[in-house]
Order: C-alpha cells, then structure tokens, then sequence
C-alpha cells in the first residue's frame, strides 16, 4: 500500500511550496520507490497527493523517462521486426 506525504516549505522569496511525497512499492522489482511533486497550494497538494495515491493502487502510474521521441518509435518497432520474434 503506497503513504503520502505532505511537507511545507519555504523558498528564498519568502513564500510557501509544498511537497508530495509518495513512496510506493514497485511490482515489477519489490523494492519501495518514491516520487516527488511539488504544488504551489496547501489545497493543489491535497489534490495532487490523492490523484498519485490513487495512480499508485490502481497500477495507473507510469514514471516520466528522459527518452526521446525516435528511441521510443525506434524501440517499438524493434518489437514489431520478424527477426526479433
């Protein structure tokens, strides 16, 4: 079962950002993984917090990747080759 968290803080302009931390359990490794957002209100961090929680148990969530466009296309249709069957 995946916990939130949410943590205050202060930025050198003086105003407030808050923290969502979710640390969830990953199904394909086992190992706990945590992810972090951040929002501009205490009410869009209760929100963002509820949406990644439910994301998390419903399996739905799927961590950005620094891959581009072409690796992906070039990957995907490496898995359509007849020589890779």
């Amino acid at each position: 079962m995946a916990k939130g968290v949410i943590k205050v803080r202060k930025n050198k302009d003086g105003s407030l950002s808050y923290d969502v931390i979710v640390a969830y359990k990953d199904n394909k490794t086992g190992k706990w993984k945590h992810m972090w957002k951040t929002a501009p209100s205490q009410r869009k961090a209760d929100k963002l917090k509820t949406r990644l929680l439910g994301e998390v148990d419903k399996d739905d969530y799927v961590k950005s990747s620094r891959m581009t466009v072409e690796a992906h296309l070039d990957e995907w249709l490496n898995g359509f080759s007849p020589f890779n069957r």
